[in-house]
């Protein structure tokens, strides 16, 4: 079992998976044909805008899904949430291919540039169906109402579900990716999942179903895969809020943390966060 600050300090970087705390120090390497560390000593760092191609090939030649986006960033303006969020995202037409959009958020503002412009260094990289970006609009603009039907001013329920769903993959590669877990090059003694499945739950009473995915590691190479294939070495199930809640430590809290006493304890809260999100463990992973 390999414990140390270090793990623990960037321990908050992995937002969903974590670092390993069970399981034993050596599994059998079926390449190699005999037992072998269980840790990899190296990672490759995911790479989400390399996987794109040429982004001056991307340009906004679909004037719909240029309308959609920009009503879309005038009603996300209008939630008092949006004033803590601060990303750079491609956004990419899945089924539509060379239409993409560069959407840069700023303490409130939210501004939706044509193309996927190369001096910018994103955040994120999200991929969505044309359907789904001519919905945003409508999504972005369903308030929440309280048990008396009073209409609030953040998103409803079911609305922050379906934006967050399509998010949930992206911002997983973009936390993987981040450049503090890959300084020094080798980070042998940190133990990730390397088979770990994440539940996405919708809110109470709503019939859309929940979000799913697995995380491998294969080769030191993550892959994020949309659904649960396999028995995983661990199973995470997280509401809406508190996937946020352990985005926001991640992303934004542990950058902004000036010391290591401050590094600590933002690990020690999002551990305590992941433990109760913790519903299954492989029996023979403990």
């Amino acid at each position: 079992m390999i414990r140390s600050s270090k793990i623990a300090a960037l321990c908050a970087f992995l937002a969903i998976a974590g670092c390993q705390g069970l399981g034993p120090d050596q599994e059998y390497n079926y390449k190699l044909g005999r037992l072998g560390p269980r840790y990899l000593a190296e990672f490759l760092k995911p790479d989400p805008v390399g996987a794109l191609g040429d982004l001056s090939e991307f340009s906004a030649a679909d004037p719909d899904v240029a309308t959609a986006l920009r009503n879309a960033a005038g009603k996300a303006e209008a939630i008092p949430a949006i004033s803590g969020v601060d990303e750079d995202i491609y956004l990419v037409v899945s089924d539509k291919p060379g239409i993409g959009f560069t959407v840069g958020i700023r303490t409130g503002n939210v501004e939706v540039r044509e193309g996927l412009r190369g001096a910018v260094k994103p955040t994120m990289v999200l991929h969505v169906a044309r359907k789904e970006a001519l919905q945003l609009p409508d999504w972005l603009g369903a308030k929440s109402q309280d048990a008396q039907g009073r209409v609030g001013a953040g998103l409803s329920a079911e609305s922050l579900f379906k934006v967050a769903r399509l998010m949930l993959i992206p911002a997983m590669r973009s936390l993987y990716a981040s450049d503090a877990l890959y300084q020094g090059g080798k980070l042998s003694g940190l133990g990730f999942e390397d088979f770990l499945q994440i539940e996405l739950t919708p809110p109470t009473g709503s019939d859309l179903p929940p979000a799913r995915v697995t995380v491998l590691n294969v080769d030191g190479q993550w892959l994020f895969i949309e659904g649960w294939h396999g028995e995983p070495d661990e199973r995470v199930s997280l509401t809406v809020p508190q996937a946020l809640e352990i985005y926001r430590y991640a992303a934004y809290d542990l950058k902004k943390a000036k010391s290591p006493t401050d590094k600590q304890l933002i690990s020690t809260k999002y551990a305590e966060l992941r433990k109760r999100a913790v519903v299954y463990t492989r029996p023979d992973h403990k």
